[in-house]
């Protein structure tokens, strides 16, 4: 399941990957609309100058590489505590104060 998408391009560049995909309500209704182009863009080649740059950032190539790491270390992948974290303290935090 992939969340965090901030714009059109993420949703749209990941059409036709065998994913679930948590869009955010304000941009649902430009995917749903019949004018928004219907293409699956999952295989199209990333540009070979920004995979290269990329793959010298070594939290990159664990997430892009498929044995990049083991499934005991994704817990402790960056990504995942910074994601991790953004819901505790923008979500879980604020149901648990909350009162009727």
């Amino acid at each position: 399941m992939i969340a965090a998408m901030r714009g059109n391009y993420h949703i749209s560049e990941l059409a036709g990957a065998d994913c679930i995909l948590s869009i955010h309500p304000k941009h649902q209704p430009d995917f749903l609309n019949d004018s928004y182009p219907k293409e699956e863009l999952i295989d199209k080649p990333v540009n070979p100058e920004s995979l290269e740059k990329l793959l010298k950032i070594p939290e990159f190539v664990k997430a892009y590489e498929p044995n990049g790491m083991k499934t005991e270390e994704f817990i402790s992948y960056g990504a995942v505590q910074k994601t991790a974290s953004q819901f505790i303290e923008s979500g879980w935090k604020k149901l648990e104060a909350f009162e009727l």
